[in-house]
């Protein structure tokens, strides 16, 4: 594993693991419990996500305000997008990619390898989650306590608590987990309003799905929370300063990247 691990995402096709670096601005590759390959990519990439049905892994690089596009093993493509970009998603029925722009107010839309349009957002977008049903777009304002809900070409903000961080978005319900790391609060919401708010401890940061279960890093905490419903059901420990969370549906596995450990917590489900 390299150093100062933050992002990581899965391809539920082949069960590969990615994992951006901040020390050394790379990827890591994961099969099964070993490293395979390392990836050299743009200055301090940040968090990444999977195209499933194309195996194209998007890498969000805060340092050059770029996007590296992965196909294989190596870099087919770096693409200028706004300031700051920390979260990316990508919807997996028109293979579009969204880039949350953190200081600039934006998201970057990606079509192929350009980006084909700029949305202003609320302030200070983070993290980005698509619901492929409605092709609906998800993305947290950190510094403006909102929701900003993109749809065709109008955006559309929801009151969260304070500090949102990390999304998350059920398909097969529409509903939408958004956890809050100042108010430390997990905002579920239904429609365009928030039906039910469950109170979290420590630090709360990114967010994974899994089934009937919200899965919520706590990075002060070193934990990982696991949520049923509105109630806090468990706390899992793992790494030092965890950072980001994903799920492999297929192998009922969960993967939290742990930055001052420079590991990856594996936990099965």
């Amino acid at each position: 594993m390299g150093h100062g691990p933050v992002g990581v995402a899965v391809d539920p096709g082949t069960h590969i693991i990615y994992v951006t670096n901040t020390s050394g601005d790379t990827v890591s590759v994961i099969k099964g419990a070993n490293v395979t390959a390392t990836i050299s990519v743009g200055q301090g990439p940040d968090f990444l996500a999977v195209d499933p049905g194309t195996h194209t892994v998007y890498v969000a690089n805060s340092g050059s305000n770029t996007v590296s596009v992965i196909n294989g093993l190596k870099v087919t493509a770096t693409i200028p997008v706004g300031l700051l970009p920390i979260g990316v998603a990508v919807d997996s029925g028109t293979h579009m990619v969204y880039v949350a722009n953190n200081a600039s107010n934006t998201v970057s839309v990606i079509t192929g390898t350009k980006v084909t349009a700029t949305i202003p957002v609320g302030s200070g977008p983070n993290s980005v989650a698509v619901d492929p049903g409605t092709h609906k777009i998800y993305v947290t304002d950190d510094t403006g306590s909102a929701l900003s809900v993109i749809h065709g070409t109008t955006v559309q903000a929801i009151a969260v608590g304070a500090g949102p961080l990390g999304v998350a978005v059920a398909p097969g319900t529409h509903t939408i987990y958004v956890a809050n790391a100042t108010s430390r609060t997990l905002s579920v919401i239904n429609g365009a309003k928030v039906t039910a708010t469950t109170a979290l401890g420590g630090a709360p940061d990114e967010v994974a799905l899994a089934g009937t279960n919200v899965y919520v890093v706590d990075r002060t905490g070193n934990a990982l929370i696991v949520i049923m419903g509105t109630a806090v059901k468990s706390t899992i420990r793992v790494g030092a300063d965890p950072y980001d969370v994903a799920v492999d549906p297929g192998t009922h596995t969960v993967y939290v990247t742990n930055k001052r450990g420079n590991t990856v917590s594996v936990i099965k489900l």
